[in-house]
């Protein structure tokens, strides 16, 4: 599956700047049409280590209207949140109606972490998807423009990314053991992820994997793919979010 996101896309500057500007004027018009209805938009923005996840969240404050934008990242749940349903450390972070939010990390991060780490076993880690999906399933029916994008790096580009990073004394802080840990076994969560995005990708929340190599190209990816999404959601013969989409996933769309 991620063979289509090894093959070296890049935007030069020029068509980046020439590209945004038109995507910006886009997105601010789609997002203040969203905040007229009962929609919601939510983009989980999930990948490789190094791939630029946070780099990507920022870009959506640059472009679009932060009084109508959150950014949520998820570590390991508090106290608090281990001593409720495994679901409301999310619950309490979806946006209002008419507004939007993105999550660094999402309700995938820590089964796939447990599973490449074989803390899940193979029927622990499907039904942990299984709770994702359920959960997408029903936020939809709540009105959620919910948008899923995967950004990868091969290993090469993964360990080139690290050693670039502890390169810059401002920077390197950002590259800590775990992501070294994590790229000793790039493998294992290769194979762990692509078993998670298959499974998931389904015609009511597809994934979108894109390749992260080149940071424009990257952000242009995620900012069209979020646009689409919200301009086909507020389009008045969309159909209705809440109707059932079919059981059986479709591979992901690869950008």
């Amino acid at each position: 599956m991620f063979e289509s996101a090894e093959v070296g896309r890049s935007v030069d500057k020029k068509e980046y700047e020439k590209r945004v500007e038109v995507l910006r004027t886009r997105l601010l018009k789609a997002q203040h049409a969203l905040a007229g209805t009962s929609l919601r938009l939510v983009v989980l923005v999930g990948g490789v280590e190094g791939g630029g996840k946070t780099e990507v969240a920022r870009r959506f404050l640059d472009w679009m209207d932060a009084r109508g934008l959150s950014v949520e990242a998820y570590g390991e749940p508090s106290d608090e949140e281990k001593e409720r349903p495994e679901y409301w450390r999310y619950w309490r972070t979806l946006p209002p109606a008419g507004h939007g939010a993105v999550l660094v990390g999402s309700w995938y991060t820590r089964p796939i972490v447990r599973r490449t780490f074989k803390e899940l076993g193979s029927g622990e880690f499907d039904q942990a998807l299984d709770r994702a999906m359920a959960f997408e399933a029903m936020l939809v029916r709540e009105k959620t423009v919910l948008v899923k994008l995967w950004l990868h790096l091969s290993q090469k580009e993964q360990r080139r990314r690290f050693k670039e990073l502890e390169a810059d004394r401002d920077t390197a802080w950002r590259v800590t053991k775990q992501d070294w840990e994590f790229s000793k076994k790039y493998d294992r969560f290769r194979e762990v992820c692509e078993r998670a995005l298959t499974k998931t990708s389904v015609a009511h929340a597809p994934w979108t994997v894109i390749e992260a190599t080149d940071h424009r190209y990257r952000d242009l990816a995620a900012g069209e793919a979020v646009l689409a999404a919200l301009e086909a959601a507020l389009k008045p013969s969309s159909a209705p979010a809440a109707k059932a989409a079919p059981d059986r996933a479709k591979p992901p769309r690869i950008s």
